[in-house]
């Protein structure tokens, strides 16, 4: 991929760009309009190199075709003793011209991965760092910002990218290959991740989840089921699937309006009657409070595993960021020991740090609330992304090694989409409901292509709103005989 060669929205009609073709360091990467017709040299400013990253990881340097020296980079590069904040880690961070750096160049880097929708020639670029992807600030065919963030479900032109060379013609990206499990990604059924083998302990896992647009149920839980490792059967394993606690639930509820903190704990399949397990499952207080039944877009919700000296996961943690990144509501930290034993004549009934034991494979699932509700949670509305982190490292499978299996009889009607094959340090993984787009009605008083809110009073007085997304004040067309402002047209 030597010769520069664009890299056009999948709307067709923006590129990405260099801010007025300044090479310098912090100029801004814009979505502009093309500058050069099929069969014309790719204009300089519009021209890029896709190269391995010459540091190892695997993954790619975007790099101009103009200016060699420089690439795409997150955000604007700090530099020693600097007075400013870097923002690399932001949702809707900017983009910018960077100095090539020689050593941590982790805000440089990119994968190009397919769209779940089939569609041919176009693919997300995405930032392994932080799993979010390159989008149009406007999210349309206006010219402006490019911006990351998590990527979406939906499939959306304004995330998606095509490479156009010199002739007109497709430029092949270098796509990663996604994992595909082999079953519907919905509800309870979702991959397992894993460590690069069974002997590993996960540890340091986070899940987050960025909530793009409002999600709308009336009770659900997100849970963050967990196995201990498995070597193999009783006799050969004695280091961690024979240990006390076998399978471990963390996670979080939402009933009556509040986001609450659970935990709960199984000895290994079969009975063990001198176990501590299993534990009662209690909630925390809340940490949130929300209004309808519904959690906000631009919501952040962070949950981490905490873990102690010999890797026992011994409670999660939460807390609620708002679309800003500030805290709201209450940070929690919910211990699994201490919890009340079903067994209440071991071990005082209680549930001590010596019966946990490290992770060596979870999942993350959006699936009903056992403690409201007797059948699989319903979402109406809702669409975001889960990003996982593990030390030392995760893959999605479609198994789990423990005899037991790994899994939940909650369950939801929440959908996934793929997430790239391989071994690495952060998945982040779509779900959601593409939110319906409703079109304005074919009316003699409205132009065509029309997209603003258009406010129509039906005869009788009733009153029906079309919800547009063009800038500009609402339409209100008066239909109904008996109003005084009705024309009779």
């Amino acid at each position: 991929m030597s010769t520069p060669f664009m890299i056009q929205s999948a709307n067709g009609v923006l590129a990405i760009d260099v801010d007025n073709g300044v090479y310098a360091e912090g100029t801004s990467i814009l979505g502009n309009y093309l500058g050069a017709a099929p069969g014309a040299p790719v204009a300089a400013n519009q021209g890029w190199v896709i190269i391995p990253d010459p540091l190892g990881s695997g993954h790619y340097l975007l790099v101009s075709g103009a200016s060699a020296g420089f690439c795409i980079g997150l955000g604007v590069n700090v530099p020693p003793g600097g007075d400013v904040t870097d923002d690399a880690t932001d949702r809707g961070t900017v983009l910018t011209l960077q100095a090539l750096e020689p050593v941590d160049n982790h805000y440089q880097l990119w994968d190009f991965l397919p769209p779940s929708s089939g569609q041919p020639n176009v693919a997300f670029i995405q930032n392994p760092q932080t799993g979010y992807v390159i989008e149009l600030q406007s999210h349309s065919t206006e010219g402006g910002l490019l911006v990351v963030n998590p990527r979406r479900i939906s499939n959306d032109s304004f995330q998606l990218w095509t490479g156009i060379g010199q002739d007109g013609g497709v430029v092949p990206l270098p796509l990663v290959t996604m994992y595909e499990p082999g079953f519907e990604l919905r509800g309870f059924t979702q991959y397992v991740l894993l460590p690069p083998n069974q002997g590993d302990h996960l540890v340091g896992i986070s899940v987050t989840i960025d909530v793009i647009t409002d999600i709308v149920v009336d009770a659900f839980s997100i849970q963050i089921n967990c196995n201990s490792p498995y070597l193999g059967p009783d006799g050969v394993d004695t280091e961690d699937y024979d240990r006390d606690a076998e399978f471990m639930q963390f996670g979080l509820f939402l009933q009556n309006n509040e986001l609450l903190l659970f935990t709960q704990t199984y000895h290994r399949p079969g009975p063990v009657p001198a176990s501590e397990f299993t534990s009662v499952q209690e909630t925390s207080a809340p940490m949130l409070t929300v209004q309808d039944n519904t959690i906000p877009a631009g919501t952040r919700i962070i949950m981490n595993l905490v873990t102690d000296q010999d890797d026992f996961v011994i409670g999660v943690t939460g807390i609620v960021l708002d679309i800003t990144g500030l805290p709201i509501g209450n940070p929690i930290y919910w211990p699994a020991l201490g919890r009340p034993s079903f067994h209440s004549t071991i071990d005082g009934g209680k549930i001590h740090q010596k019966a946990m034991a490290p992770i060596g494979a979870f999942q993350v699932v959006f699936c009903s609330n056992p403690n409201v509700q007797n059948s699989s949670a319903q979402f109406s509305a809702g669409m975001g992304t889960i990003t996982t982190t593990a030390y030392p490292g995760i893959s999605a499978q479609n198994y789990a090694p423990a005899p037991g299996g790994l899994g939940t009889d909650e369950n939801s009607n929440m959908p996934y989409d793929l997430v790239p094959v391989g071994t690495s340090r952060l998945i982040a993984q779509p779900f959601g409901f593409p939110p319906a787009r409703v079109i304005p009605p074919v009316h003699p008083k409205l132009g065509s292509g029309l997209q603003q809110t258009v406010i129509i009073e039906e005869p009788g007085g009733r009153i029906e709103v079309f919800p547009g997304d063009a800038p500009g004040g609402p339409i209100v067309i008066d239909d109904n005989p008996d109003s005084p402002g009705y024309d009779g047209r």
